[in-house]
């Protein structure tokens, strides 16, 4: 069914699953950097948390995303006068959950998941994707601009 006030609608759903076989805490020196286990938080997964808030061996993410490209373009006339092309501008709608584990085990990554939603703003700008979130947890409210869209 067309709309008359929306060029698109897309629902983007996603599913990170993370492991690192060979994170061992017993290993000492021989395991691998926090930064290379599963991280969440930051740009993309878990937007309403600062980066990399939570680590550990494994980590499972759901990722949701309402977008839609409304039929008003307000930004091309203005963009035109300064000799920009911005073919369309998009609002977006998002939810993450997830939760980082010591093991991989699908019953505890699924206890106690960590939630965020929030809403943007993309712009697409002589074909440059520039994105605008604001995000919300239960510990923060961050907002980010970022090229590109979270997945």
């Amino acid at each position: 069914m067309k709309s008359t006030w929306a060029k698109q609608q897309v629902v983007a759903l996603n599913l990170s699953i993370v492991d690192t076989p060979t994170w061992n805490d017993d290993a000492g020196q021989a395991r691998p950097p926090d930064y290379l286990g599963a991280r969440l938080g930051g740009l993309s997964r878990l937007r309403g948390y600062r980066a990399s808030r939570f680590f550990d061996r494994s980590a499972w993410v759901y990722r949701a995303e309402y977008r839609l490209i409304p039929q008003w373009q307000p930004l091309t006339r203005f963009a035109d006068k300064l000799g920009y092309r911005i073919p369309w501008w998009q609002f977006a709608l998002f939810a993450d959950m997830g939760r980082v584990a010591p093991s991989f085990n699908l019953a505890r990554l699924h206890e106690d998941m960590k939630t965020t939603a929030g809403a943007g703003v993309r712009i697409l700008a002589e074909g440059l994707l520039i994105r605008v979130d604001f995000a919300y947890s239960d510990e923060e409210f961050l907002s980010a601009i970022i090229i590109d869209q979270a997945f």
